[in-house]
């Protein structure tokens, strides 16, 4: 049946596909952000001493 997929219907998926991944590559650097921010903040403090 994969086969049966239209060039159009591909094209839909592949737009899909994409934002969906880049919605969660949105989220999930946010998310890192916050964690990357902590971590530099304990690095400098440690390098402060």
């Amino acid at each position: 049946w994969l086969a049966k997929i239209t060039l159009v219907e591909n094209q839909v998926l592949l737009k899909y596909f994409v934002i969906s991944a880049s919605l969660a590559g949105i989220i999930f650097l946010k998310g890192a952000e916050g964690r990357i921010c902590k971590t530099f903040s304990a690095i400098s403090r440690l390098s402060n001493y």
